[in-house]
């Protein structure tokens, strides 16, 4: 076996040497970075060069200061200090103006006349005819007459709305006095202190007033459970009333407190509301809501009346709604005044949610209701809840004219004779009616407890009308 010797190889040897410098590559690197900079500095001077003017010209504005809020006018030395200073700009509206001044400011010089004269008409002075210098004054003395103008205008609306609200007041103050509250009081007592049980108390309004009593209108659900009122008047005075007559189908009620049962204060001083005579409301009539429709007592509301499209339907009856733009309350009651002082409207609520609008039903249309009531009449009844036909109604829906029956009251009168829904009555007791307004006029004149005839058209499965006639027995409501 062959032994091996640790021996030096030459020819596998490795030398590892260091890379010379090359200062010439270095120098060029270095010059090349030089030159670089030196064209870096020179873009970014000329870029700053071109933009330090604008830049300057926005950093040298000074803020703006805050205008100081100031709750009470301002003094009348600053006012007529800007009215100095804005006259001696020296420029103004028209010549007129000008020659107003009475001074040497205010007075166009001969100068400023020849420039209005070459140029423009002479009627006004241009701004072009000013001293370059003078064209910001001029600016200053414009916004002086805009603000003057604006105070003005704001001083004279405020004048014409208290003229109006005074006006309100006036309109309102006489009726308001015939405002009362009506306390339903039983027969029975308190078992605590021994007083009468009473079924609420409603706000009410006098409608009539002769040498004999006072007639108070009033709108309640359970007050015509009472056996007898009492009625605190705007004097402070008191009296007992009794009840004329109630409405089931409205709720409202009249009663009557005689003037015995009242001082002269209150006989002779306190008025009542008259009744509207005409149903001609319009849109946007102008109209003043007393007693509490916003559910307060002795609330004032003036508005406008919004539409006069909607109905309040009753069996038997149909009436106008009276929308307004005033903030009511479910809780509210009262009535509407035209400008003349008159009652338009009797406000029903009915349960409607807080923040709806104030409505009322037309109180011309209740007029015959309420002599009945006054009167002590009975109302009569037939059950049926219907609608006129109008003659645009018809033409559009070739359907004849008449009353259109919407529904008949479960067990009515109505039900009994075989009325249906979908009939359009135009005959009543040998009379025709045309419209709800007058099927109830002619059902409030027939004696009650006894037939009447009454004819219709109905619609047969073949889609054509034809003429049916049926009795049917008028009760008392």
């Amino acid at each position: 076996m062959v032994e091996r010797n640790d021996q030096d190889y030459p020819f596998i040897k490795e030398t590892i040497k260091k890379r010379p410098v090359n200062k010439k590559a270095a120098v060029q690197k270095i010059l090349m970075a030089a030159l670089c900079g030196i064209i870096f500095g020179a873009c970014t001077a000329l870029t700053i060069a071109a933009t330090m003017p604008a830049m300057l010209k926005v950093l040298g504005k000074e803020a703006p200061e805050q205008e100081e809020v100031t709750l009470s006018p301002p003094a009348a030395s600053q006012t007529e200090t800007s009215a100095e200073d804005a006259g001696a700009a020296g420029v103004t509206g028209t010549v007129d103006e000008m020659s107003a001044e009475g001074d040497g400011q205010g007075a166009a010089e001969p100068s400023g006349q020849e420039s209005a004269g070459e140029g423009e008409a002479s009627g006004t002075v241009k701004a072009e005819s000013a001293a370059p210098g003078n064209e910001a004054e001029g600016g200053v003395s414009g916004e002086t007459e805009s603000a003057a103008d604006a105070d003005g205008m704001r001083a004279d609306l405020a004048d014409h709305l208290e003229n109006i609200y005074n006006e309100i007041k006036k309109i309102a103050a006489e009726p308001q006095k015939a405002l009362v509250r009506v306390t339903g009081i039983g027969d029975k007592e308190n078992l605590l202190d021994h007083s009468s049980l009473t079924y609420g108390d409603e706000e009410g309004i006098i409608f009539l007033k002769n040498k004999d009593a006072f007639y108070i209108l009033t709108r309640s659900e359970t007050l015509g459970d009472s056996g007898k009122f009492r009625v605190d008047f705007s004097t402070g005075d008191s009296g007992e009333g009794t009840l004329c007559g109630a409405d089931e189908r409205t709720n409202l009620l009249v009663i009557k407190v005689g003037m015995d049962e009242l001082d002269d204060e209150t006989a002779q001083t306190v008025p009542a509301v008259s009744l509207a005579t005409e149903a001609d409301q319009e849109q946007a009539d102008p109209v003043i809501a007393i007693g509490s429709p916003t559910g307060d007592a002795g609330t004032l509301v003036y508005g406008n009346i919004t539409s006069v499209l909607g109905k309040y339907r009753i069996p038997d009856a149909e009436y106008t709604i009276l929308t307004t733009d005033m903030v009511g309350s479910s809780s509210g009651g009262g009535v509407l005044l035209d400008m003349d002082g008159q009652m338009t409207g009797i406000m029903f609520t009915d349960g409607e949610e807080d923040g709806t609008v104030v409505r009322a039903v037309s109180a011309a249309q209740l007029r015959p209701l309420l002599e009945m009531l006054s009167n002590g009449e009975n109302i009569r009844y037939a059950g049926i809840i219907g609608e006129t036909v109008t003659e645009e109604k018809a033409e559009e829906l070739e359907i004849p004219l008449g009353i259109y029956v919407d529904s008949v009251e479960e067990n009515s009168p109505a039900m009994a004779a075989g009325i249906q829904s979908g009939d359009i009555i135009f005959e009543l007791d040998g009379r025709e009616v045309r419209s709800m307004e007058e099927y109830s006029e002619v059902l409030q004149d027939l004696p009650v407890q006894q037939r009447a005839d009454l004819s219709l058209y109905r619609r047969m499965p073949s889609g054509e009308y034809e003429e049916v006639d049926l009795r049917i027995l008028v009760v008392k409501s």
